[in-house]
């Protein structure tokens, strides 16, 4: 059994300019040539991104449960029931927050 022989690998062409060759490596891709032109083109920015639209403050969802809490009050004559509707507004103010943060992320993402 032989000893393996190291792979020293040998240039195809000599190192010159900017299109020179690089070394040859068997069953890789031969060299890529990138003309002057090519490397003297200007470079082209993507087009900045519309700001995301401000979403509506969700009326109807911290309506309801404003409602539902009252009529619970009325069949109940529970007090406590009315601790609820607070929730309606509540989670309303929250979810407006919460969106504006999701686009302050998304705009920093971008």
């Amino acid at each position: 059994m032989s000893s393996p022989t190291p792979f020293t690998p040998a240039l195809s062409a000599p190192l010159t300019g900017s299109t020179a060759a690089v070394a040859a490596i068997p069953g890789a891709p031969g060299p890529a040539h990138v003309s002057s032109a090519e490397l003297h083109e200007p470079l082209r920015l993507p087009d900045a991104a519309e700001p995301p639209r401000r979403g509506p403050m969700p009326l109807l969802a911290s309506l309801v449960p404003v409602a539902g809490s009252v009529v619970l009050w009325l069949v109940t004559g529970s007090v406590f029931m009315l601790w609820f509707a607070l929730l309606g507004p509540l989670i309303a103010v929250a979810t407006t927050l919460d969106g504006r943060r999701a686009a302050r992320r998304d705009r920093a993402g971008r």
